[in-house]
């Protein structure tokens, strides 16, 4: 079991070798990286421009352009900004660390979800979002790997989602929008054909290529990288990174909003040491990177 009782598989020792490995060698290419979060940011500065002095809602922007350099990195694709499946992504992951949050109590004690109805609605909405979500990553999968050429090793596959491409002619994926906060569910179907790809190698790339290896060498330890396994992955770090840097970002525009004298500053050391536009190395931007570890 996971989390709050979550359902979960036995991970593999070395899976945190082995997704270090991944962000390691994706982290090589840190210049990659950098272009993504430029790109977006430049984007959403356009946004702002647009909006002729109007309030603009930060939040959504900030989770599009974080959650698409994340996408990017681990899945190898963007989705558009209108996209009605990103949104529903975002939300079911939004929702989800907020339910965390609030039945941290399970972890330490777990009996408690026997006792408070609040704590098992919570689980149920916990439940239902993993299952959807894991429902979505098999057609990002199946993309990435017709961009490898690459099959799904026989043992590897999920034998549940057997018949997932068959609800819809056209092979899309349903999606169903669950939450506590609406008595009915919302049904749509999700096109991959939407998704951007990357040229560039990321995380996903590695699991895929290393599950081939270990199951055409008839490993022991193939077994630790299925299919099931590699969405329990995918799952762990999306959340990880998206909820933590936009949440980061959020606080940290207030603070600069509220705090205009610590802005002036920031700015300051920015054209300084960087006058013109080129590469930015962080670590020569203390102040700011002081600010930001105080957010």
């Amino acid at each position: 079991m996971g989390d709050f009782n979550l359902p979960h598989i036995d991970w593999d020792p070395q899976g945190n070798y082995f997704t270090l490995s991944g962000i390691s060698l994706s982290g090589a290419q840190i210049n990659f990286v950098d272009t993504l979060a430029q790109c977006d940011l430049i984007q959403r500065s356009q946004n702002i421009r647009e909006a002729s002095g109007l309030p603009v809602y930060l939040s959504n922007m900030i989770t599009h352009s974080v959650g698409n350099v994340v996408n990017d990195l681990i899945f190898g694709f963007k989705f558009p900004l209108e996209d009605k499946t990103w949104h529903w992504f975002r939300k079911i992951q939004e929702e989800g660390c907020h339910e965390m949050g609030v039945a941290g109590v399970v972890s330490f004690l777990p009996f408690v979800r026997f006792i408070y109805p609040s704590i098992q609605n919570t689980i149920k909405v916990l439940v239902r979002g993993q299952a959807q979500t894991h429902r979505l990553y098999p057609s990002i999968i199946s993309r990435r790997r017709q961009i490898l050429g690459l099959q799904t090793p026989e043992k590897a596959k999920y034998h549940e989602h057997a018949n997932l491409f068959n609800e819809h002619p056209e092979g899309f994926i349903k999606c169903v929008k669950y939450s506590k906060h609406a008595s009915n569910t919302e049904v749509h179907y999700f096109d991959p054909k939407v998704l951007i790809a990357s040229e560039d190698k990321c995380i996903l790339d590695n699991f895929l290529m290393e599950q081939k290896r270990r199951y055409e060498n008839g490993e022991e330890n193939a077994l630790f990288m299925t299919d099931e396994q590699m969405y329990f992955l995918l799952a762990d770090m999306f959340g990880a990174g998206l909820d933590t840097t936009s949440t980061t970002l959020s606080w940290y525009l207030l603070y600069m909003a509220l705090y205009q004298e610590e802005q002036e500053r920031v700015r300051k050391e920015i054209i300084t040491v960087y006058p013109e536009e080129c590469p930015v190395d962080s670590s020569k931007l203390t102040y700011l990177m002081a600010t930001v570890c105080e957010t």
